[in-house]
């Protein structure tokens, strides 16, 4: 164990020489005044000696720690130990010499000891040199048969040991707390700044989140069609997956909807307290203790941040502040890389259309299929627009594009919302439909149809103009194809038996689809 782990933070030579040198300085004038007593006049050779002795010894020892000992430290961790032992014998020594040099001394060179061991190397061994000092305090006069110590004497050593020693390892340990969230909330700064990708930044709060807080339970959450999907869950070592919350009635809800943070230390008690009701998801079982944040984006709360354990009491207000100085930057991220999934989107959707061009329809399409089965089918479209270069010369080419953005959205309306749309090129379009049988394929290209002949189009003079009609192909995988270009290819025979059949029609292997 290096000698940085006996504290919460680690300390550099010169920081454990400043922080040394007040009680090192008490020292020092201590055994100087001990020096300056020894040549004072009526004392007896003995006190004569054991003030020059001790006052002599006392100096040596002091400026040996400090220019010697402290340095070491780092690469001798075996003399924090050693040092512990040698200051308990010598103040038991110290001890027995008190009556023979100036009163209070040991009492003011034992608390000068403690005080310095707790501040550069910790509690226990700290611990240590008490327990000698008293040791030899209270044992050899039992051993010797000459009178112990007044109890209030080891009464006053031990309060001063145990309060110093405590009072200063909780500070050490408050602020290596301070330092290890200020370390994490530095690390979390630094890749969230340049993380683009949506997966990525979640794992990044994830990241802050475990390194900052003691918590059972993180989750961040974002607002979907009036609730909370959370993109991320854990709850006590299991990941959940495709979890939503209503705004309604959970906690989650009250912080996105009152745009500010949460804190519950008992839960039970405050949620009645504050009349907020609670919903409990993943483990079937409540949290005891709560806290959540909103992720903000310029004035919109787009979701929440939230951690919870199964004690009570186990936040407070400085753990809030880390979260959401914690939220604060994973918005900044979330931000980021919804405009890069944005920008991204954009390179790979149809400029006049939106939807998606053909070589990331193939790309996202190929990727659906390779998830389909006999019992999950995947099937595909192709769509054509009936004589659309006769409606172009007819209308001109203005009212042609807009007819293929209407066509487009009317096409997005009539699927799923985890269907796909592509523009295959010109005025044919290719329908990737997950899940979809044959008949629900059928099903789905009448809709289209339908929906088509309910499309209201304007000439260029703003008058209703008839839609033109589309005739579609439909193919299924894998019961009739096995890859992707041979279920495009399949699917593109079927489009024009279509249009030979008459157009307006639907090609397809089942019967009474047309």
């Amino acid at each position: 164990m290096p000698a940085e782990s006996f504290h919460s933070f680690p300390l550099t030579t010169e920081q454990r020489q400043r922080m040394a040198l007040p009680a090192l300085l008490i020292s020092l004038g201590l055994h100087l005044a001990l020096l300056i007593n020894a040549f004072r006049p009526g004392l007896s050779p003995l006190e004569r000696q054991a003030n020059l002795g001790q006052g002599l010894l006392g100096i040596s020892y002091t400026v040996l720690i400090f220019v010697f000992l402290l340095p070491i430290l780092d690469r001798y961790r075996l003399f924090i130990w050693v040092a512990s032992v040698l200051n308990g014998l010598l103040a038991g020594v110290v001890y027995f010499l008190e009556p023979f040099t100036l009163p209070g001394t040991y009492l003011m060179i034992a608390s000068a000891i403690i005080l310095t061991t707790a501040v550069l190397v910790g509690r226990w061994p700290t611990y240590l040199f008490s327990a000698l000092a008293l040791g030899i305090q209270v044992g050899l006069p039992a051993v010797i048969g000459i009178a112990g110590p007044h109890p209030s004497h080891v009464i006053t050593l031990l309060v001063i040991s145990v309060g110093a020693t405590e009072s200063i390892a909780n500070m050490q340990d408050a602020i290596g707390r301070h330092n290890k969230r200020l370390e994490a909330i530095r690390i979390a700064a630094h890749k969230l700044a340049s993380s683009l990708e949506m997966d990525e930044v979640l794992l990044l709060i994830q990241n802050a989140v475990q390194n900052s807080l003691t918590t059972d339970t993180y989750y961040v959450g974002l607002v979907q069609d009036h609730e909370i999907r959370l993109a991320l869950f854990y709850d006590e070592g299991e990941f959940f997956n495709q979890v939503k919350v209503p705004l309604e009635g959970s906690l989650a809800g009250w912080v996105v909807t009152n745009q500010q943070s949460l804190l519950a230390r008992d839960l039970q008690r405050d949620s009645i307290r504050k009349k907020i009701p609670f919903k409990v998801v993943g483990k079937a079982k409540a949290s005891r203790s709560w806290m959540g944040t909103p992720l903000r984006i310029g004035n919109e709360v787009v979701g929440m941040l939230a951690v919870a354990s199964y004690r009570r009491n186990t936040f407070d207000r400085q753990d809030l502040e880390m979260l959401e100085n914690i939220a604060q930057l994973g918005s900044m991220a979330l931000d980021n890389a919804r405009h890069h999934q944005k920008v991204e989107l954009q390179s790979h959707l149809d400029s006049l259309t939106g939807a998606l061009n053909h070589g990331y329809f193939l790309q996202q399409a190929q990727s659906l299929m390779q998830q389909a089965s006999e019992a999950r089918p995947f099937s595909l479209i192709m769509l054509d627009i009936d004589h659309f270069k006769a409606f172009n010369d007819s209308y001109g080419h203005l009212v042609g594009d807009q007819t293929l953005e209407a066509i487009t959205a009317c096409i997005r309306a009539s699927i799923h919302a985890t269907d796909l749309v592509g523009r295959w090129g010109g005025e044919e379009f290719a329908i990737a439909l997950p899940n979809s049988n044959a008949a629900q394929s059928c099903e789905i290209a009448r809709r289209i149809r339908s929906n088509l002949e309910q499309l209201e189009i304007l000439n260029r003079g703003n008058r209703n103009i008839e839609p033109p009609t589309v005739s579609q192909g439909i193919a299924i995988y894998p019961g009739e194809a096995k890859d992707i270009y041979r279920l495009i290819d399949l699917a593109d025979q079927r489009l024009y038996q279509a249009k030979a059949a008459g157009r307006n029609r639907i090609g397809s292997a089942l019967e009474g689809c047309s």
